[in-house]
């Protein structure tokens, strides 16, 4: 099973982002990255480097599906901001 390695995961400039979730998928990616080079025939903690890949997929999925959706939220604020009524518009 080859694993999809989130692209732009979470750009720096999204606002309310949890860098948690970007430090865990660069701990993840950097693991099988290294795993894959270094070691890739060896079992570590009774997994081979695909169980390891198909067990991650679904925290890739989740963090993609997240920033996504943060991305989502900032763009819908920004139109908020432009369609609401500024106090200078409303009497």
């Amino acid at each position: 099973m080859t694993y999809k390695k989130p692209d732009n995961l979470i750009p720096f400039d999204t606002p309310n982002v949890d860098l948690d979730d970007i430090d865990m998928v660069a701990t993840l990616t950097n693991m099988i990255e290294a795993w894959a080079h270094h070691a890739p025939d060896t079992k570590f903690a009774g997994m081979s480097l695909e169980d390891f890949k198909k067990a991650v997929q679904p925290s890739f999925d989740a963090h993609a599906e997240v920033a996504m959706l943060e991305r989502e939220m900032a763009r819908l604020r920004a139109e908020l901001g432009e369609a609401d009524p500024s106090d200078s518009t409303v009497q």
